[in-house]
C-alpha cells in the first residue's frame, strides 16, 4: 500500500516536472511521447514493486 501511495505521488510530481521541462524546451510532440511512455512504464515498474528498495 505504501509502495502504491509513494508510486501515485511520484507519477504526479513526474508529469508536472515534465510539463515545465517540455514548455521550457518546446520539444517535439514524438519526444514528448516517448518521454512520457517512458515515464508510465517506470511508473509500472515501481508499481509492481520492481522499485521498490524499500521491500
Amino acid at each position: 500500500m505504501v509502495g502504491w501511495v509513494v508510486g501515485s505521488f511520484l507519477s504526479v510530481v513526474w508529469l508536472y516536472f515534465l510539463s515545465e521541462w517540455v514548455a521550457v524546451l518546446h520539444m517535439p510532440r514524438i519526444l514528448w511521447s516517448a518521454v512520457v511512455g517512458l515515464g508510465c512504464f517506470l511508473g509500472l515498474l515501481w508499481h509492481h514493486g520492481w522499485l521498490w528498495l524499500g521491500g
